[in-house]
């Protein structure tokens, strides 16, 4: 999904068959970025942030595909504008992590409720990174690798982010 091409960003969307061996090209991202963060939740598809080819150019968008019905919707925007970020979700929430823009790596980390449409922001990574991944295990989230400075920097970085069960009705 998504990223650069020859002839600069794409919002291309493909799913592969590994029975037929083949690509299917679906209903391409509606804004062409790279440096995603995706995760899934509840069947779908929620894509926040990215950049329009440079870090100087970071995008709030928060975009939701329906594999069901093939479309997109737009959600709320990510509150705060990141490239380089990665997302997962725990309990049909997404989790988004990091990032970066020109000035610095972003420490953020900021949980999206589709139930409710509502952005929270969480307590800080312990590391501002970028370029990182985050998967989920149960109601673990490890928030792996990364860079500390914005372009090409890395670090051996591994975190765990406890997600606490739901509280009861």
């Amino acid at each position: 999904m998504s990223g650069v091409g020859t002839n600069g960003n794409t919002g291309a969307l493909e799913v592969y068959d590994p029975a037929q061996n083949s690509w299917e090209a679906l209903t391409p991202l509606p804004t062409p970025k790279d440096h995603i963060a995706v995760a899934v939740a509840d069947g779908k598809l929620y894509v926040a942030g990215g950049r329009l080819g440079s870090f100087a150019r970071n995008l709030p968008n928060h975009d939701v595909y329906d594999p069901d019905s093939g479309t997109w919707q737009a959600a709320v925007d990510l509150p705060t504008p990141r490239s380089g970020n990665s997302a997962a979700s725990v309990n049909a929430q997404t989790y988004v992590f990091g990032g970066e823009a020109v000035a610095n790596a972003f420490d953020e980390t900021e949980r999206f409720t589709p139930l409710t449409s509502v952005w929270e922001s969480l307590p800080p990574l312990p590391a501002a990174r970028h370029g990182l991944a985050a998967v989920a295990v149960g109601n673990l989230i490890y928030v792996l690798a990364s860079g500390p400075t914005p372009g090409g920097s890395a670090s051996a970085l591994n975190e765990v982010f406890v997600v606490l069960p739901k509280a009861g009705p």
